[in-house]
């Protein structure tokens, strides 16, 4: 069943779509559940609201030219603070005089129009309706709007019509795809729907789909709701070792947990276990201890039954004939076959005795290994044993005549009834199950790695699992003898491997780029110093002009003072010095303005030199810093190398004590020294998951059933693990009622080390916050506060995790320091909501979705924008950069899906096939496949090499 609140559903970032749809379903907000009686319509409203009148007619015609980053006047329009706050002007609003308001006066100005007519944003002069709209509100009061509050919400069903997928999240391992489907978080195991997408369309192992219900949930009227979150999912996020899960609702983000660790079944089993063996049908096991005790467990009643007497000399090997029939050898050549109903026991001995350290079984024949590596037949059709031989009775052991000692035996039904037999010369050979003991075997042995000491065939015959003596554990293709893989690796510690070696190979492309910029820092000094050096002599040629002119100036002012002498002297010749004098005076008054020009000229170099000194100081810096910020990223990657080399080894899995195939074939368990067991692929060998929840060691592992192992300690407890590695519910954060969330949660993000949870939120038209959650505490660590003046719609953080990106309703992405939270830059362009946003993998190239229709790609070093890529029909609604490529998917709400190249713009592949508007996408791990889903409720797939439509996914309603 889904729900929902009557306020939360407008509120999504394309309400246009979202009302459309509502109107086509037949949705009223907040109309009553089946068989309640009908309210009233209510009337229409009479007092003006700030956010649904005010605040639109305010961002169509004002916001443009006054807001916090351009507050034209001083004032900002973009919030009700900002309007209260007033401007240069003083007060916007006088409410006890609307009339009075300056905000009033301007917009009715008609010699000083406001906005202007010829303004560039296309906003239009109010019309009276909407003046008469802005008065009323500042008449009554010029109020804020009133956020309903949480316990007025009245939860009610959703229409299962309304279902649609706003999230999705890949696990890092490649394993699940988590979606958002209405109000339910549903995890889908990609193997399976791989599988499901094959001819058979037969999916085995874990669940193809399973939904993640919380519990808790239950409607006013207290009837449960089997959900994740009582309204709509909103946001998804999975963390870097793919075992939490965050899924973010109306005020509340939940954390959800893949379930690796054992319960305990049955304890009180015998201790000291060496040998143990299920039943086909895993009702009973069978466990043997060095005291040559032997033991049957009922597993769904907890019952045992020992046979105290069974054995003389230590129990060797146990192997179940049927779930009634328990054969078991030990140390001294005797057979001891337990009748599970009857509770009776048959004892044989081997008339030529032998130690026999393995058993098989065929439909008519048993089968067994001696520690000599003999392989022998037991003579006789072992279902007549019981009434043709009595206790005490010997039993012919047949050998078969090999010339190389075995090591392991196994017996395969498929394709044909046949036994296998692994050789000391690593060599697997195999015989007709129920022939002649001379039969040679059927072909040359199959070469093998190793010479294992444990075998085991997947139930199709074609795989070949071999442990050696050494704990090493392989998958051999039985068909070619090939190697399919090693199962050395451990599943966490290869992860953390895969992500330490993908951001060393980042900082190695940080460091490399750095150092691509030195030349150009270089060239750029030496050319400020070739230019100083210029300015030098220019102004040195400047300075000897200024001595000149003032050495002639001195010259010609002598002059003057020598001719003024002579005129003192001489009168008589007044007239011819006077002309001479006044000439001499020109001279100098030329000399002195001449000198000025020099001098001016020489202030002007001195300027110039000191431009160019400043230029060429400033190249120095540039490269210092390069240097310095070098030296440092160096330093860091230093520590990822070192830190790479102790995951290799942690990286390792400790060598094997025991393994098996389950889930049907699809998994292989293998038990190791450390007490856990690890889960690999089979058709890949890769690691799946790390079981955990014993604390002593394994004797032994098996498939209990398809979708459960269970394993026997060495102090007697039997543990069981769920093969689907369920989802449960660890943490909420927040509620309906009581919340350090302001409104819906529409982003999340984990930081790359899993330690921080970036949540997303803020009610829409007033703003937008991000907080900071500690992953380990699942408390709120930081907050950043009201970061964008719109609700936050998209959060990335970057892929060393040193920086967060925040995308908005108010058009704008921002920077930020994880470590500090202070803001960095704001990247803008976009002219409509920010409704994705993705980083590149090396950490230097954001993208961004707008519902402007385009994708834009930016420069963080300095925010510049790079380039638009436009050709969308619709709201591009998420964006996601395809593995370490500069390719990038992005999808829109029409439907439509491209794979776009970020380095020029263009389209490489248009994906067809999805149906209504799709608002997330998913890239796999491996960056093969594409996913994405939508107001439909379905996921689409298409390859990523190709754009080849793949799959449809259908998801259940819940």
């Amino acid at each position: 069943m889904n729900c929902s609140a009557r306020i939360v559903v407008w509120g999504r970032p394309w309400p246009r779509l979202f009302v459309a749809l509502l109107v086509a379903v037949g949705l009223t907000i907040g109309q009553p559940a089946a068989g309640q009686a009908q309210e009233p319509a209510p009337a229409a409203p009479q007092t003006v609201d700030f956010s649904r009148d005010i605040a639109p007619l305010l961002a169509r015609n004002c916001v443009a030219c006054h807001n916090a980053k351009k507050p034209e006047g001083g004032l900002n329009l973009e919030s009700h603070a900002g309007l209260m706050a007033g401007g240069d002007s003083g007060a916007a609003l006088d409410t006890a005089a609307p009339q009075d308001s300056y905000l009033l006066a301007r917009v009715t100005d008609e010699s000083d129009p406001m906005p202007p007519i010829d303004n560039a944003v296309g906003a239009k002069p109010l019309t009276a309706e909407q003046v008469e709209l802005l008065q009323r509100w500042i008449a009554a009061g010029a109020a804020n709007s009133q956020t309903l509050a949480p316990s007025d919400l009245a939860w009610q069903a959703i229409p299962s019509q309304l279902a649609p997928i706003y999230a999705l999240a890949t696990t890092p391992d490649g394993s699940y795809l988590a979606a958002g489907r209405g109000n339910t978080a549903q995890m889908i195991y990609l193997g399976a729907a791989a599988a499901a997408s094959e001819p058979s369309g037969a999916a085995t192992g874990p669940a193809p789909s399973a939904p993640l219900i919380d519990g808790g949930l239950q409607l006013p009227d207290g009837t449960a709701l089997a959900a994740s979150h009582l309204d709509l999912v909103q946001s998804l996020a999975v963390s870097p070792d793919s075992q939490w899960l965050a899924s973010g609702g109306y005020r509340s983000v939940k954390l959800w947990q893949r379930q690796t660790t054992a319960t305990t079944r049955l304890a009180g089993l015998p201790s000291e276990s060496r040998l143990l063996a299920a039943s086909p049908s895993g009702q009973h096991l069978a466990v043997a201890t060095h005291a040559s005790q032997l033991e049957v467990i009922d597993i769904g009643s907890g019952q045992a039954h020992r046979f105290l007497t069974a054995h003389a000399a230590p129990i060797t090997a146990l192997h179940w004939l049927s779930d009634q029939q328990l054969l078991s050898a030990d140390a001294s050549g005797g057979l001891v076959q337990v009748d599970v109903p009857q509770l009776r026991s048959h004892v044989w001995q081997l008339e030529s005795p032998r130690q026999l350290v393995q058993l098989v079984s065929s439909p008519q024949r048993v089968y067994a290994l001696d520690d000599q590596g003999h392989v022998v037949r037991l003579a006789g059709v072992w279902p007549s044993w019981l009434s043709e031989s009595a206790t005490g009775q010997t039993m012919t052991a047949e050998p078969y005549p090999l010339t190389t000692r075995a090591t392991a035996i196994a017996f395969t039904a498929a394709p044909t009834p046949t036994l296998l037999v692994a050789l000391s010369d690593q060599g697997l050979v195999r015989l007709a199950a129920d022939g002649p003991v001379d039969q040679s075997p059927a072909g040359p042995p199959t070469p093998l790695p190793a010479a294992p000491v444990r075998i085991d065939i997947s139930p199709d015959g074609q795989t070949l699992l071999a442990v050696a003596a050494n704990g090493q554990v392989q998958l051999c293709n039985l068909t070619n003898g090939e190697v399919q893989a090693t199962l050395d690796r451990d599943y966490e510690g290869s992860h953390r491997l895969a992500a330490r070696q993908r951001d060393t190979r980042r900082q190695t492309g940080l460091l490399e780029s750095l150092a691509a910029q030195l030349p150009a820092l270089q060239k750029a000094s030496q050319a400020e110093i070739e230019a100083q050096q210029k300015v030098q002599m220019a102004r040195d040629e400047a300075a000897k002009a200024v001595a000149e002119k003032a050495a002639a100036r001195t010259a010609a002012q002598g002059a003057v003072s020598e001719t003024e002498q002579a005129l003192a002297a001489a009168q008589q010749r007044v007239t011819e010095l006077t002309a001479e004098l006044e000439a001499k005076r020109k001279a100098a008054q030329e000399s002195q303005s001449a000198q000025e020009t020099a001098e001016a000229e020489l202030a002007k170099r001195d300027q110039a030199l000191a431009s160019a000194s400043d230029g060429v100081r400033r190249a120095a810096e540039r490269i210092t810093e390069l240097e310095q910020r070098t030296a440092t990223e160096q330093s860091h990657l230093d520590e990822m190398q070192s830190e790479v080399q102790r995951l290799e080894a942690a990286a390792q899995a400790p060598p094997a004590t025991a393994a098996t195939f389950v889930a049907q074939g699809q998994l292989a368990a293998v038990a190791g020294e450390d007490h856990q067991v690890r889960l690999y692929q089979v058709a890949s060998g890769a690691p799946h998951a790390t079981l955990r929840g014993t604390a002593n060691p394994l004797v032994g592992v098996y498939a209990a059933s398809p979708n459960h192992l269970h394993g026997l300690t060495r102090d007697g407890q039997l543990q069981v693990w769920d093969l689907a590695l369920p989802w449960q519910l660890r943490h909420t954060l927040g509620s309906p009622q009581a919340s350090p969330f302001s409104d819906r949660i529409t982003a999340l993000d984990f930081s790359p080390d899993g330690k921080l949870l970036a949540v997303g939120s803020g009610p829409p038209s007033r703003y937008g916050e991000v907080q900071l959650v500690d992953v380990a505490t699942a408390s709120v660590l930081r907050n950043l506060g009201e970061v964008h003046s719109d609700s936050v719609l998209c959060l990335r953080f970057s892929p060393d995790g040193r920086l967060l990106a925040s995308g908005g309703a108010d058009k704008l992405c921002r920077l930020w320091n994880v470590a500090s939270g202070s803001a960095l830059r704001s990247f803008e362009g976009h002219t409509h909501h920010v409704l994705g946003v993705a980083w590149q993998d090396n950490g230097q190239e954001l993208a961004t979705a707008g519902a402007d229709l385009s994708v834009k790609i930016w420069k963080v070093d300095s925010g510049e924008q790079v380039r638009t890529i436009s050709g969308f029909g619709h709201e591009v609604t998420a964006v996601q950069y395809i593995g370490d490529s500069p390719r990038l998917v992005g999808v829109s709400a029409d439907g439509g899906a491209k794979i776009l190249n970020s380095q020029d713009g263009k389209t490489l592949h248009n994906l067809s096939g999805a149906s209504d508007a799709l608002y997330a996408v998913s890239v796999s791990a491996d960056g093969q496949l594409i996913m994405a889903g939508g107001q439909a409720g379905k996921i689409w797939s298409w390859n990523a090499e190709d754009g080849k439509l793949r799959d449809t996914i259908e998801l259940n309603s819940q």
